[in-house]
C-alpha cells in the first residue's frame, strides 16, 4: 500500500506533535500521518510479518507551504524544511503468514 507518513517522528521541533498535527489539520493526510514506528507497531500487532517501509518522496516546504497555515509559515526557514522534510510518500509491504 502507499501512504503518507512522518518519519521518524515529530520530536524536537519547536512546537509540539499536538500543536503540528493541529495546525496541519487543512490536509486531513498528511495531518493524521502515522509514524514510520507506528505504522511498524500497529502492523506487527496485526499479525503481519517482515513490514518494509520504503520512502519513495520526502516533502519539502514549497510543497506544502501554499497550504500551511500562517502560525507554521512563520517558522525560521531551517526549522519548516526540517518540519516538512519529516513527512513522506512510502509505500509499505508485509505479508500475514496463513
Amino acid at each position: 500500500m502507499s501512504d503518507i507518513v512522518v518519519d521518524p517522528d515529530l520530536a524536537g521541533l519547536p512546537l509540539g506533535e499536538g500543536a503540528i498535527r493541529s495546525a496541519l489539520s487543512w490536509a486531513g493526510c498528511i495531518a493524521g500521518a502515522l509514524t514510520t514506528g507506528q505504522y511498524r507497531t500497529f502492523l506487527e500487532a496485526a499479525g503481519f510479518e517482515a513490514v518494509n517501509i520504503r520512502i519513495n518522496y520526502r516533502y519539502s516546504p514549497p510543497d506544502l507551504q501554499a497550504e500551511m497555515p500562517a502560525v507554521l509559515r512563520r517558522l525560521p526557514a531551517r526549522v519548516l524544511e526540517d518540519l516538512a522534510g519529516r513527512f513522506a510518500s512510502a509505500t509499505i509491504r508485509a505479508y500475514k503468514p496463513l
